[in-house]
């Protein structure tokens, strides 16, 4: 028997944080941690990779439907153990899955690119916004577990500062990047980061 009414198919790009967003939000639920209390779900970062219990939960309910591209992949054989995203890989430190921003314009139109799980990320690449990473009025801080929509806990309507496609240059690119797979430009902006 399905647990869900709704599991939505992963977009191209989307991030396996946005993925569990939707399930949660499409299925009821007004947080992400009230739907993995619900499932029996652990928060944290295994949640979004390959086999973890979130990736097995879609493909039990909806086996026709190819969730694996969608989650990231731990490569625990190589040297820092990196992640795979989409097929480029980086260093596990740069994940920020847990205290990453949210774009309140992907919130109205319901995903979020896989850029935005990087760490160094500060601009929504799509809409040109600046992320939030907690509420002005309340300043209570947003995790991609807590919030679901443009209102804050507190009632704030919440509303991401435009910026220009120059302003948000790093984040176009590592979305181009990620895009056409370029390691050896990802490697070297790595390695920038670190010295």
């Amino acid at each position: 028997m399905k647990i869900f009414h709704y599991i939505p198919a992963p977009y191209t790009e989307e991030s396996p944080s946005s993925l569990l967003r939707r399930v949660a939000l499409n299925n009821g639920f007004s947080s992400v941690n009230r739907f993995c209390k619900r499932t029996n779900l652990t928060i944290g970062v295994e949640l979004l990779l390959q086999q973890g219990d979130f990736h097995s939960l879609l493909q039990r309910e909806y086996p026709e439907i190819e969730y694996l591209p969608a989650f990231y992949r731990k490569l625990p054989f190589k040297p820092g153990h990196p992640i795979d995203i989409g097929g480029c890989e980086v260093p596990a430190v740069q994940l920020n899955c847990l205290a990453s921003g949210i774009c309140t314009e992907c919130l109205k139109v319901g995903w979020e690119p896989k850029v935005k799980d990087l760490r160094c990320v500060e601009y929504c690449p799509i809409h040109m916004r600046r992320y939030l990473f907690s509420c002005p009025h309340c300043h209570i801080k947003f995790t991609p577990f807590t919030q679901l929509s443009e209102s804050c806990a507190c009632g704030a309507s919440l509303e991401c500062e435009s910026v220009t496609a120059d302003t948000a240059k790093l984040e176009l690119t590592l979305m181009s990047v990620l895009k056409n797979k370029d390691q050896s430009f990802l490697d070297n902006f790595f390695l920038r980061l670190q010295n």
